[in-house]
């Protein structure tokens, strides 16, 4: 998945500081937002990583709500027109993505590209999460 040199660069991203992950969609929030993601998944192929590992065709994947549930890591999902300002303009062009944020301001988690190599897979997805903890 992630190979070393890439592991070590991301391991200073976990420290004890407080910090907040987010985990963002390429599609909108809205009811609009959702029915042209709907439209672009079905009939253009157009996917989004980070929806594949939070659900199903239409509903959360319950293994991803008990897993983050579980989780001791501070999770924000969020769509395009959710974010605030500032983690929009960090994002812009780069999503879907995972980010965090702690005092020395943004950095990103996996990119688009990471995402894609978790196929879905929500376990893969915490493990990761995990490794970098």
């Amino acid at each position: 998945m992630l190979n070393e040199t890439r592991f070590r660069e991301r391991f200073e991203l976990f420290t004890k500081e407080e910090l907040m992950i987010y985990c963002i969609y390429n599609a909108d929030g809205s009811i609009l937002g959702e029915f042209k993601y709907f439209l672009k998944k079905y009939f253009y192929g157009l996917k989004c990583s980070m929806c594949e590992i939070t659900h199903n065709s239409f509903t959360k994947k319950k293994e991803w709500e008990r897993k983050l549930f579980n989780s001791k890591l501070k999770l924000k999902v969020l769509h395009l027109d959710e974010q605030p300002e500032s983690l929009s303009k960090f994002s812009n062009g780069k999503t879907p993505c995972v980010i965090k944020k702690g005092q020395d301001g943004y950095k990103f988690v996996f990119t688009k590209d990471e995402l894609e190599e978790f196929n879905g897979n929500v376990d893969l997805f915490f493990e990761a999460l995990k490794k970098l903890n």
